[in-house]
Parts: C-alpha cells; sequence; structure tokens
C-alpha cells in the first residue's frame, strides 16, 4: 500500500469535510443547528422504519449520552420526537415531525450546495462515490471480524 497516496486522500477528504462545515456554518446556524444536531438529524431516513436511539448512535459513531443530548435539542426544537420502537417497546426510537422532515430538506441542499464535490462531473462523482462507499464496507467489515 502506498501510504503517501493514503496519506493524500485522507487529507483531500479531511479537508473537503472542513471545507463544507465551514460554507454551511451560518446557515445551519439560520436553522437553529449546530454541526453536530444537523449530522443527528440527517442520519433519519424518513422512508425507513424511525431508528432506535442505539441505532442512531452507531450510524453517528457517538455514545448514548452525547445523542441523548442531541436528540433532546431537536425535540426542544420540534424537529424530531422520540417513540417507542416497533420491533421492542422496552427502546426509543426517533421519529421526525413534519417540521423535522422539512428543515432536513432544506438542510440537505445546504450540503449540496456547499460541497466542493459539486464540481465534479457525474462520471467523477460516481467514481467518488464508489471509492468512499468501499472503504466504509471494509471497514465495517473490518471491525466486524475484530
Amino acid at each position: 500500500m502506498d501510504d503517501e497516496l493514503l496519506e493524500r486522500s485522507v487529507r483531500a477528504n479531511h479537508e473537503l469535510f472542513l471545507l463544507t462545515g465551514d460554507r454551511t456554518e451560518a446557515a445551519l446556524a439560520d436553522l437553529s443547528l449546530t454541526h453536530a444536531t444537523a449530522s443527528a438529524l440527517a442520519a433519519i431516513d424518513p422512508a425507513e422504519e424511525p431508528p432506535t436511539m442505539k441505532a442512531l448512535a452507531e450510524r453517528l459513531y457517538c455514545n448514548a449520552p452525547n445523542l441523548t443530548f442531541l436528540i433532546d435539542q431537536l425535540v426542544d426544537r420540534n424537529l424530531v420526537e422520540r417513540v417507542v420502537a416497533r420491533g421492542d417497546r422496552r427502546q426509543r426510537a426517533v421519529l421526525l415531525t413534519d417540521k423535522g422532515a422539512s428543515t432536513q430538506k432544506d438542510l440537505r441542499a445546504i450540503i449540496l450546495a456547499a460541497s466542493p464535490l459539486r464540481y465534479l462531473d457525474d462520471e467523477e462523482r460516481l467514481s467518488v462515490a464508489t471509492a468512499l462507499e468501499s472503504a466504509l464496507a471494509r471497514a465495517k467489515q473490518g471491525a466486524a471480524s475484530v
């Protein structure tokens, strides 16, 4: 493995993340969101069953107390509500409110408009998406085998 190429890839990925964050900060503030609450809101797929708190914490790579703090903020803003999980009534799930779904839609538009990846053509976007999805899948497989 070429460490120099890996380092370039990691550096570019990190810089893209930071640049996108910087470009979205004011717009997120207008939505009364921080980067952390925006990430939590964006991690809820309205097309899927509402995720449990545990599943959402895993999706966001954070611990339960941190997720509780984020969800409390989203509940206070009427963007999500806690409901009983369908699969296990002992657990809580996070459901988008109508306001949350609308805000999530605005959030996605803000992020897409701010992302430097928007300057790539479709072929380049496909290449980047494929490479990043592959890296994530392999990392998850590696973590599962440990």
